[in-house]
Formats: C-alpha cells, structure tokens, sequence
C-alpha cells in the first residue's frame, strides 16, 4: 500500500506540476486544516501510509519488514495489524492534540507501537534478564530517541504510538505472566488515555497557523485533476474556515 502510495503521490504532482506536498494532502497525508476544516478524519489514518521521499519508504519499510515479522511470532497476524493500525491512528491523534499545524506522512507512528508491543512480549518472555540483549536492545531505543528528536519528525507521533503498542501489547499478551489484573489495568490506562486525547484535540481542534499558499494549491490540483466541483467546495470550506465561521 505504502509503495502504491508514493507512486501515485508522484504520478500527480508529475501530472499536475503540484509540489510533492500538495500531492501528499491529496494522497491522504495527515494535514491539520484539511481535517479541523473539512472534517477529513480519514487522514489520521490515511497519512501512515503516505510516504514523499523514497529514502523515507525504504527505511519504513525495512523497519516494518523486520520488526512485523517479529511481532507475528509473538501474537499473530491479525492482531499485529491491529497493533500496526491503531498505532497510526494513536500517533496521529496525538500530533492533532499537541502539535502545530503541519504535513505528516509517514508509518513510523506504527512500528513504534509494534516495537512497543515486541518490548512487552520480550519482558514477558524474560529476554531482559541476558545482558547482551538489554545492551543491544538499549541501542536499538537509543537510536530512535535520537531519530525522535530530531528537526522535522514527528515527536508526538511517534510517542503516540509507542504508548498505543504497549497498551495492546499487554492486552494482547497470552504469556501467564501478564496477569488479568495487569491487563484491566492497561485497559483502564488506555481509556483514560482517550479521553485525555479526546479532550485536548477538540481543545486544539483550531488551526492557528495557515499556509493559504499550499492550500490554494491543493485546490488548483484538484481542479486540474479534473475535479472541480470537489475543488469549488474546498475553496468555500477554507474561506470560511479562515474567517472563523
């Protein structure tokens, strides 16, 4: 899906001569105006799979290749993408309660939650008592602490779903270590986490900044694409955004 993505984002900017950012929100990528003003939701999920650069893809996808295939072994297929989609969402929503107005795209908000769930399967399984696995493991969150941190990515995004991977990693869990209690207390934790959610996004559900420019251009886009009475709505649901109504 993320291959299919990135050629189509580049197909219409190829197409259209639109920046590739333009054709990023059009693809689906995470964009705080288009979901405060038109009410795209979509994109908070939509946007893990929108990928620009392609040395972003390819690092995505061969920490998503090794790190799934890992998490399989340790709960199974159709709870690994669960893990895998409600991090996206998680990490999304997280940016949209805390973070500025901005273009995300990208599924690392994702394979931090599996890597998260793969940290409560190795603790269940008693991987940290060998101390040449808690070294390297030590490295491996290192590195992505460093990767977190820096200009252009997206801090709460990938907290977002890190704490989304735990949270079902315990719940998802069959080792008899992690106990029932254990579990309704991650599951009481993950309400709470909602509803903190839930609270601060409709609290910052406000676009402050605008960048009418990119926007416009995402209306000429469609336009070109041939969607112009999709396009004309846009344009009215933004003028009216910009205005406060």
């Amino acid at each position: 899906i993320c291959l299919i993505i990135y050629g189509v984002v580049h197909l219409i900017s190829y197409l259209t001569d639109c920046s590739l950012a333009s054709s990023a929100i059009i693809s689906g990528a995470y964009y705080k105006t288009f979901i405060s003003a038109l009410h795209q939701y979509y994109r908070l999920f939509t946007g893990g799979f929108v990928h620009v650069q392609f040395f972003h893809l390819l690092a995505n996808m061969l920490a998503l290749f090794s790190m799934a295939k890992q998490v399989e072994k340790n709960y199974s297929a159709n709870k690994s993408l669960i893990i895998l989609c409600l991090s996206i969402v998680v990490g999304n929503v997280f940016l949209f309660a805390f973070g500025k107005n901005v273009l995300a795209v990208g599924i690392s908000s994702g394979i931090y939650g599996l890597f998260a769930a793969l940290t409560i399967a190795y603790i269940s399984k008693g991987y940290f008592k060998n101390p040449l696995f808690r070294q390297s493991y030590m490295r491996v969150v290192f590195i992505n602490i460093m990767i977190s941190l820096l200009p252009n990515v997206s801090f709460y995004g990938h907290f977002g779903g890190l704490v989304c991977g735990l949270v079902l990693g315990v719940l998802f869990n069959k080792e008899n270590n992690i106990t029932k209690v254990l579990k309704i207390n991650a599951a009481v934790c993950g309400l709470i986490i909602a509803v903190f959610l839930g609270y601060f996004s409709y609290q910052n559900r406000q676009v402050i900044e605008f960048y009418k420019g990119e926007d416009m251009s995402v209306v000429q886009t469609y336009q070109k694409l041939g969607l112009t009475k999709l396009s004309y709505r846009i344009y009215d649901n933004l003028l009216d955004y910009y205005a406060g109504e």
